[in-house]
């Protein structure tokens, strides 16, 4: 997706990412992600354009490797008008839930960019 080809509200797009987690079923780290897709443990919150959309997966991206992780997300029809506007780059973050090593919650996002029509 780019300014030629923007995303369409109410359209599924998919967003990759690294480090977040386990899956279930385990993957091998260095190895490929391989269909049936491995899905995250964590509970995963996605936002574009300061919306939620909707997460319909979030998991192993199959075909590569084990620590890259795939969100297949619709687009929210309730983007604000001032970053859904045509071309517009609209913000997405992708927040999760981790645990440390001593047991205590923490929260972790990343973020990136979107052009929603």
């Amino acid at each position: 997706m780019g300014r030629r080809t923007p995303a369409t509200r109410g359209s599924v797009v998919s967003v990759y990412g690294a480090g977040f987690g386990l899956t279930s079923p385990a993957c091998v780290p260095g190895a490929l992600a391989l269909p049936p897709a491995a899905s995250l443990t964590l509970s995963v919150e996605i936002d574009i354009g300061g919306a939620a959309g909707e997460v319909l997966f979030a998991g192993s991206a199959s075909g590569l490797l084990c620590c890259v992780e795939e969100f297949d997300v619709r687009v929210p029809d309730q983007i604000p008008e001032a970053s859904g506007r045509p071309g517009a780059v609209s913000p997405v973050s992708v927040n999760f839930q981790t645990t440390t090593d001593t047991g205590i919650p923490e929260s972790s996002s990343i973020f990136g960019m979107i052009y929603v029509k």
